[in-house]
């Protein structure tokens, strides 16, 4: 039963990234011009180059319609500010608010929702924050500061990142400094292995916890909460 279930929360975590075939091969027409004028797409984005997917999908792309699919790897707030100077045509952001602030103001023509993650907490197997059973994300962060358990922050402007300090501002609670606060500064696998190695509680994507969790040995999944939606611009 066990083996089933972790089947099916696999492939529920794994949807989003299925979704994103459909949207690559319906924006063919827009992309195949940038090919015959520039020679080539930059994309900026994260987890789906990480994870390998961006890649494989380009192979396809470049096979159909010619041209160069160039990606480069970063967060959505760096990723963003790429694309406000000129330096890509595409930005997969994880975050809707800052992806729907960006078109507002000028920055893309266009905003597409692409595919969607959950968003996941991992932490130590005794949960010492007692998250188990909580179904608000500001709940759960609350819990945490309010126990002073271990936590690691990526602190790279990601989408998960910006979500995460959009929920400390909304309770009121700064951990910044804080003995039990830690701030990695690194991409989505290196702080989930930091934070494993460390005894940390983490927030991430579910498509990266689904593809690498084997990696992990000291933290166990704690809550699955709603979805966080990746869009294109």
């Amino acid at each position: 039963m066990r083996k089933n279930k972790d089947n099916k929360n696999n492939r529920r975590f794994l949807f989003g990234f299925s979704s994103i075939l459909m949207i690559f091969l319906f924006t063919a027409s827009f992309t195949q011009g940038l090919c015959q004028e520039y020679k080539q797409i930059v994309i900026a984005t994260g987890s789906p180059f990480e994870l390998g997917l961006v890649d494989e999908l380009a192979k396809a792309f470049q096979q159909k319609y010619g041209g160069v699919v160039r990606c480069i790897k970063t967060p959505t707030g760096p990723g963003l500010d790429l694309e406000r100077h000129g330096l890509t045509h595409i930005t997969m952001g994880h975050e809707r608010a800052a992806t729907a602030r960006f078109v507002k103001d000028g920055y893309a023509a266009k905003r597409t929702d692409l595919m969607h993650n959950f968003t996941v907490i991992v932490g130590p197997a005794d949960d010492p924050a007692k998250i188990a059973g909580l179904t608000d994300l500001k709940e759960v962060q609350k819990s945490i500061a309010a126990a002073k358990a271990p936590y690691l922050s990526r602190g790279d402007g990601g989408g998960m990142n910006i979500l995460e300090i959009e929920l400390w501002k909304e309770l009121n609670i700064n951990p910044d400094g804080e003995k039990w606060y830690q701030v990695s500064s690194k991409f989505m696998l290196a702080s989930l292995l930091d934070a494993d190695k460390n005894g940390q509680y983490h927030m991430l994507d579910s498509s990266t916890w689904a593809l690498h969790k084997s990696k992990v040995k000291n933290l166990k999944l704690q809550k699955v909460l709603p979805m966080n939606m990746r869009c294109v611009l």
